[in-house]
């Protein structure tokens, strides 16, 4: 399915569902790209794209006809929150809407969030940006495209609107009791991150642990009172600069 592009967007909210869906996009026969995909493989793209620098070339190479991770379908964030800009890109895409009783919404997203206290100024603003969201979606996209879904629902709807058959057995529930994080602990490229990270910092502690024991065996000895007659010493300054750039890259 990968040689079509991008076929479904979900635009609905972070803790809407989102999991459930990418469950029953899978099921469905596409590809998914979710939030671990987006953040710890494709961090840089989306950061391209944040910051306006050739996003539709961006997106085509990420979600485009015959894209290397064979992607058909998106769910939660960033995609939510560029659901227009994707449409746009691919405009032969659906877009499914996934709406939630807005208490039991926040109650979950606070609970995702760990936040024990929480002002009432912060909850109502939680409350009116997921207000704002959803019916932005409602009255933007174009009422053909567009699958306006509840979870209690069930499969026909959705089925219905991807013209694809309905499968036996109940509809998947995922993420119950925040069991998001152990499936973002488990993700391969989240895994990946953590190892980049770590030989970059054990990197770093053996460039400076380098430095501070060449210092103390006076191995190294800056100049600290450069004479006119000394000479510039540009083994030094290669030195810095490489020690620099190896600095940036890690």
């Amino acid at each position: 399915m990968g040689k079509e592009g991008l076929q479904v967007i979900n635009a609905g909210y972070s803790k809407t569902g989102t999991k459930t869906m990418n469950v029953i996009l899978t099921k469905l026969g596409y590809k998914v790209c979710d939030a671990p995909e987006a953040i710890y493989r494709h961090w840089q793209e989306w950061e391209k794209i944040a910051n306006g620098e050739k996003p539709n070339e961006v997106l085509q190479k990420l979600f485009g006809p015959g894209n290397p991770d064979e992607y058909t379908a998106c769910v939660d964030l960033p995609h939510n929150a560029y659901w227009e800009l994707l449409l746009k890109q691919f405009p032969d895409a659906k877009v499914i809407l996934v709406l939630r009783d807005e208490n039991k919404w926040a109650t979950s997203l606070t609970k995702h969030l760990k936040a024990r206290i929480i002002t009432s100024y912060i909850f109502i603003k939680l409350r009116l940006k997921y207000r704002m969201h959803n019916q932005y979606v409602m009255n933007n996209c174009p009422k053909e495209k567009l699958l306006i879904w509840r979870i209690e629902e069930g499969w026909e709807p959705i089925c219905k609107f991807l013209g694809k058959p309905v499968p036996e057995g109940p509809l998947p529930h995922e993420n119950r009791l925040g069991g998001v994080i152990q499936e973002l602990a488990n993700s391969v490229d989240y895994q990946a991150m953590v190892r980049k990270q770590t030989i970059s910092l054990v990197l770093r502690m053996g460039i400076i642990a380098g430095v501070s024991y060449g210092w103390f065996k006076n191995l190294i000895q800056p100049h600290l009172q450069v004479e006119e007659s000394t000479p510039f010493n540009w083994k030094m300054l290669g030195a810095a600069i490489a020690f620099l750039v190896t600095m940036r890259k890690l």
